[in-house]
């Protein structure tokens, strides 16, 4: 690996730090999408309770019968209306999980540029290296021709 510095460095550490940023905003609302999920799911239970509770209960008096009604009837208001919340929350979970993968990609991206730097840059150095090499042996070569040249027994 080269010794330089990724060029777009404070960009992958940006956008790092927006990954890890969009995380926990992911995680915030994945918190609030379970809390409206178990709301529902309590008041869904507490109408069947009552439901049950109703019917256990038989021939009521009319007036028990008409509070029990009632009572159902803000019950299923009260659960429409956590549907709506948890249907709104299920979005911003989808949007949240949508710029996550984005800001994913995009880092992916950098990351790709920062590896095809290096290898680009290892590559360089290893030409290098090479050169180096073919130089040396060059020299050697024309050392040891010279040497024949001038009759020696060619121990350079």
């Amino acid at each position: 690996m080269s010794a330089r510095t990724f060029r777009f460095e404070p960009l992958l550490n940006w956008a790092e730090q927006r990954e890890e940023q969009q995380m926990l905003v992911l995680a915030s609302v994945l918190m609030e999408e379970q809390q409206a999920l178990d709301a529902l799911e309590a008041l869904v239970g507490e109408r069947e309770t009552e439901l049950a509770r109703m019917a256990a209960a038989g021939s009521v008096d009319p007036e028990q019968r008409q509070i029990g009604e009632v009572y159902l009837l803000r019950l299923a208001e009260r659960i429409d209306a956590q549907r709506g919340v948890l249907e709104e929350v299920r979005g911003r979970v989808d949007e949240a999980r949508g710029a996550l993968i984005e800001l994913e990609q995009e880092k992916q991206s950098l990351e790709r540029l920062r590896e095809n730097d290096e290898q680009q840059a290892l590559e360089k150095q290893n030409r290098r290296e090479a050169s180096v090499v073919d130089d040396l042996n060059m020299t050697r070569h024309v050392r040891r021709s010279l040497g024949d040249a001038s009759g020696s027994n060619g121990v350079v």
